[in-house]
């Protein structure tokens, strides 16, 4: 059986403010793909080990991901509500998405982010 299930993650460096601004414009133009890069880590061991590794490997990598919703968080101008897609690979090289949201600041290109996952059980 396959179900979801929510992680939390660190944002360790992100997009620029104009990066991410103009990968949420371009977030569902299929002519024009614009994905911006998140270093997410896992430095609270929130996610299972196997799991983590498939999506980012041992110490985490750069994730692409595509910027669907974007909201101003406070009055900086600088600090943003977002959720999207990252895109990763598992050992077979298939796409799968992992919807994400986010509390990001694009001053120190740092967040904390809460990935959705499917999980299948393990017999």
């Amino acid at each position: 059986m396959i179900y979801k299930k929510k992680f939390n993650a660190t944002i360790v460096n992100g997009p620029s403010k104009m990066d991410l601004l103009t990968a949420f414009a371009y977030a569902f133009n299929k002519e024009h793909d614009f994905s911006v890069t998140f270093h997410i880590v896992d430095e609270n061991e929130n996610l299972k080990e196997r799991l983590w590794y498939k999506i980012a490997g041992k110490n985490g990598a750069p994730l692409k991901a595509r910027v669907i919703g974007i909201s101003y968080e406070d009055g900086s101008g600088d600090k943003f509500l977002i959720e999207g897609y990252l895109d990763y690979y598992c050992n077979k090289k298939t796409n799968y998405d992992v919807h994400f949201t986010a509390y990001y600041s694009s001053s120190n290109r740092k967040g904390a982010a809460q990935l959705e996952l499917n999980v299948a059980d393990e017999k």
